[in-house]
């Protein structure tokens, strides 16, 4: 053995202890989970055990020797199974790292040392001793011995040398340093113990303060209070911080602050002194709780040095108190709204104590008073009976429950007693009850009376009265035996079904009346009856509970006979079926209205077809919510018709009316004052003219159109005149100065002019273009004026076969030269653009229809100008489809909105400013194509887009 390896040896022990004292200082283990410190303290243990591997003590290279043995053994006895598995584990693993021929000797070494310490372990457990300095040194010599016969597995020129070398300084310094360590953590292991032992105490005693409802803390010389328990917050609602230095003072009530401080100071001023006082502090929620608490002065104690406060709430304690103060209170009150009070006569004594109800009943003043004195009180001729009572109370032959009357002492009033007493044999005392039923005996009095008159009543009473229970009669008055014909004592106790018409009967206005008892707590219903004669009897019947609180008590009902009323209800439902009848048979519109506010009361059912309300609807009408919106004059004109109504006078106006759907209808009416029941109201008959006005404005327009024939029929020939002049005059100059017949080589030679030359300045000048310009202009003046006079020739209302695109090009002619200078529309502006498909003729009057489609020109020239379109459009197309020809006129102008859509072919329907257009146009072109050639015309149309008309008419038809 060398010096050099004994102090490196030496060294790695130290080391090892150093590390181990370091960890100790700076342990966390304790701190964590069960699980989660084993791991941590396995972990710390095998960093240790690295620390120590990095510094051995180095044989040859490949064998080292280092205290990881002691390390490890002691681990396993002091930390057990998974701590040291850990630190096996790593240990094993940096050995691996570490190499050379000793690896196999230093796995083996590191397990047995575990091995060994675990063993060790098991053994102290079983025998549950403690290890001693010798224990640990015979352990370390146990380890070390095994861990030199793990040398022999050393190659053979190095085991006896190592074992040689090594083995003494091994088991001199081994087993030393096993035992140091060994006593170090079995010391540290009971300070842990001891450690654990205080917290676990410690907390036991926080718990058992903080769980108590005892307010501990310390107060010092001002008041400033320290909580030492969590109860504050259970008690008060603070927590310890919010608490902590605050003066008591501030959450003191005003009233208990001076008792309080007044204490206080007495504690102070008295050494080891203690006061008990009950003051109210203010709840962190702002209730006051009510606390007792003891204030002892330990100023003087210097483990303390403030004065102790312990305390508890005894708010429970303290509203009890109040809460009996506040039933005796109650007790009084209810005793004085009971008119009942309360004595004792002490037959020892013979003295009376009393209520103050009972003094005010008997009228005895604040003072003592005798039982004889009480005795002469009551009426003489009670006094008798009283005595008798109360003897018989003495001897137990019966309770003492007694009424008298009494003339109280002071004012002289009469009141009637009842009263009620027990004897107490032990105490020799009757205890009893006084109360004034005065009022009662009134009450009774006037119930009596009360009775009286009802049963005079119910005998003259025309309904009749009864009681059921269980569905059968309990009790039933003299009326309704009478009316049924029965006597009393032949329904009593029958079931209630024995006076109905039949069984099913009965069930049915049971039913009714159960529910409106269940519903309503009045049940009612109309029956019928069979008497005992067999007659039948209509009833109404009404039924209530006898007492509400208690369904079994039964119920009463009334009975009334009806069979006159019913009878007059049904002439008068017969009468009024047939006013309403013929109110509904007449064709004329008919309302009944208030003569005040023109309000409808009725109104027939031609009146609510027309208008399209229905008779609830009409009733919350007035009549200006009929009136057109262009119809504001209407209220002024209702206003004086009303005066001539009142006077009596027959009114006949026309007016256009509004139905509900928002069309206008007019209406020719006839308004009268008539007296319904003696009532006054209006009444009004109305027919329907709109078809009437609308042919009227049709005949007007056709006789317009006819006259305007007629017009240009005049114009046509006066105009065909001087067309034929201007026409033959241009022949003539362009045949005289453009044909090289004779008689114009004639005359231009004898002019000396030559006729080529002639010719040739007149087409420089454009002189002949200019003549056939005229020409050409004459020709469509004349094609205009034949159109005209076709337009304007009268017809026999014979349908013709006819070419529709012939008749659709008229009319494109004569809209072409309709100019309208208020509108600033021109035809001339907008592309018209024809697709007309091969139609066979189609039996029409073209003039109708020529007069049709120029109407549906012009409005879409109309629709066009309105929609300031840059390339205006009007397409026409025409096709056969089936045995319909269809012609559709399309425009790109401003299109209809779906609410105009609805009316457009109603009669003076416009969406055009006042004095822009009648409104009769599409309604005149729709009668024409529908009525007149029983054809189809309808329009589709988006709104600001396009419209589109299509006509169809059939081959075949009847002309009207």
């Amino acid at each position: 053995m060398n010096i050099e390896t004994f102090q490196s040896l030496i060294n790695n022990a130290a080391l090892l202890l150093a590390l181990v004292v370091v960890y100790d200082s700076f342990r966390l283990g304790t701190q964590l989970h069960e699980k989660a410190r084993e791991i941590f303290l396995g972990i710390s243990v095998g960093l240790i055990g690295l620390a120590v591997m990095t510094n051995p003590m180095q044989f040859v290279p490949g064998i080292i020797f280092d205290t990881r043995s002691i390390l490890l053994s002691l681990s396993g006895v002091f930390f057990g199974l998974v701590p040291t598995s850990i630190a096996v584990l790593m240990t094993i693993l940096f050995r691996v790292f570490q190499g050379g021929g000793g690896v196999l000797m230093g796995i083996a070494v590191i397990l047995t040392s575990a091995v060994l310490g675990l063993l060790w372990r098991r053994l102290l457990e079983q025998k549950k001793v403690s290890p001693r300095w010798p224990d640990f040194y015979f352990f370390g010599i146990v380890v070390h011995v095994a861990m030199l016969l793990w040398m022999l597995a050393l190659p053979r020129p190095h085991a006896w040398d190592v074992i040689s070398r090594i083995g003494p300084v091994v088991m001199l310094i081994y087993p030393v340093a096993t035992v140091f360590l060994g006593i170090f953590l079995s010391h540290h292991r009971e300070r842990q113990r001891i450690q654990s032992l205080i917290q676990k105490n410690e907390r036991r005693f926080r718990k058992m303060v903080e769980q108590g409802w005892d307010i501990l803390g310390l107060l010092n010389g001002n008041m400033g209070f320290h909580p030492a328990s969590d109860s504050v917050a259970a008690v008060l609602g603070y927590t310890l911080d919010e608490m902590d230095g605050d003066r008591l003072s501030r959450l003191v009530h005003q009233e208990d602050a001076v008792a309080l401080a007044e204490t206080f100071g007495e504690v102070l001023s008295q050494k080891n002194s203690a006061r008990k006082i009950d003051f109210r502090l203010l709840h962190q929620k702002g209730w006051w709780v009510w606390i007792e608490a003891v204030l002892t002065n330990l100023v003087d104690d210097p483990d303390i040095g403030a004065v102790v406060f312990n305390g508890r709430d005894i708010s429970a304690r303290k509203a009890l108190e109040e809460s009996l103060r506040e039933n005796e209170t109650k007790l009084r009150k209810a005793q004085a709204i009971g008119r009942m009070g309360s004595w004792e006569f002490d037959l020892n004594t013979g003295m009376v104590a009393a209520s103050d109800e009972a003094r005010r009943i008997y009228g005895l003043a604040s003072r003592e008073w005798t039982i004889a004195e009480v005795k002469n009180i009551p009426l003489p001729e009670y006094r008798a009976m009283l005595e008798q009572a109360m003897a018989d109370l003495l001897e137990g032959r019966q309770p003492y429950n007694v009424s008298f009357r009494i003339r109280r002492p002071g004012d002289g009033e009469l009141l009637d007693i009842h009263s009620q007493a027990e004897f107490d044999s032990e105490r020799h005392v009757m205890v009893g009850t006084i109360r004034d039923i005065t009022e009662q005996r009134r009450a009774e009095d006037a119930l009596r009376e009360r009775e009286t008159m009802l049963a005079s009543i119910l005998a003259a009473s025309p309904v009749g009265i009864g009681v059921v229970k269980d569905r059968k009669f309990t009790w039933l008055s003299r009326t309704f035996c009478d009316m049924h014909g029965y006597g009393e004592e032949e329904l009593i106790g029958k079931e209630a079904s024995c006076v109905y018409e039949n069984k099913a009967e009965f069930e049915r206005a049971g039913k009714v009346l159960y529910e409106g008892l269940i519903n309503q707590g009045v049940g009612e219903t109309e029956t019928r009856c069979r008497c005992r004669d067999g007659r039948v009897m209509d009833t109404l019947v009404k039924a209530a509970p006898l007492d509400p609180i208690d369904p079994e008590a039964g119920i009463t009902f009334t009975t009334l006979d009806i069979t006159q009323q019913k009878s007059t209800e049904e002439r008068l439902r017969a009468s009024e079926e047939t006013y309403r009848s013929l109110f509904n048979a007449t064709t004329a519109a008919v309302s009944i209205q208030d003569i005040e506010d023109f309000s409808f009361v009725d109104a027939n059912q031609a009146f609510l077809d027309n208008y399209g309300y229905s008779i609830d609807e009409a009733k919350n009408l007035k009549p200006n919510q009929f009136c057109s919106p262009d119809e504001t004059h209407r209220c002024k004109l209702c206003e004086e018709n009303r005066e001539r109504l009142l006077r009596g006078e027959t009114v006949q106006v026309e007016v256009k009316d509004r139905r509900k759907d928002g069309t206008s209808v007019w209406m020719d009416k006839t308004i009268r004052k008539v007296n319904i029941n003696g009532i006054d109201r209006i009444m009004t008959l109305a027919q329907d003219t709109t078809e009437k006005k609308m042919m009227n404005q049709i005949m007007i327009q056709n006789e317009k159109i006819m006259a305007l024939g007629g017009l240009a029929a005049g114009m046509a020939h006066e105009i065909n005149n001087p067309l034929g002049i201007i026409s033959q005059g241009v022949q003539n100059v362009m045949r005289r100065t453009l044909e090289p017949i004779p008689a114009n080589l004639k005359a231009a030679e004898e002019s000396h002019l030559a006729f080529e030359n002639l010719q040739l300045y007149l087409k420089k000048r454009n002189v002949v273009r200019s003549l056939e310009a005229v020409q050409e202009a004459a020709l469509r003046a004349a094609g205009i004026v034949e159109n005209m006079l076709e337009f304007s020739r009268s017809n026999e209302n014979t349908p013709l076969p006819n070419d529709v695109n012939q008749i659709i090009e008229k009319a494109i002619a004569l809209a072409c030269i309709d100019y309208d200078l208020k509108k600033k529309y021109d035809f001339r502006n907008i592309r018209i653009i024809t697709e007309f498909g091969k139609l066979p003729k189609v039996p029409c009057l073209d003039s109708e229809m020529e007069q049709v489609f120029l109407n549906l020109l012009r409005n879409s020239a109309q629709s066009l100008w309105a929609a300031e379109r840059q390339d205006p459009v009007i397409r026409i197309r025409t096709r056969k489809e089936k045995d319909q020809a269809i012609m559709e006129i399309e425009d790109n102008g401003a299109g209809i909105t779906a609410e105009h859509k609805a009316r457009i072919f109603e009669p003076f329907f416009t969406t055009k400013k006042p004095g822009e257009g009648t409104g009769l146009g599409l309604s005149v072109s729709f009668h024409i194509v529908v009525q007149r050639h029983h054809g189809q015309m309808t329009l589709e149309s988006e709104p600001g887009a396009w419209t589109r008309f299509r006509i169809e008419l059939p081959y075949v038809q009847e002309f009207s």
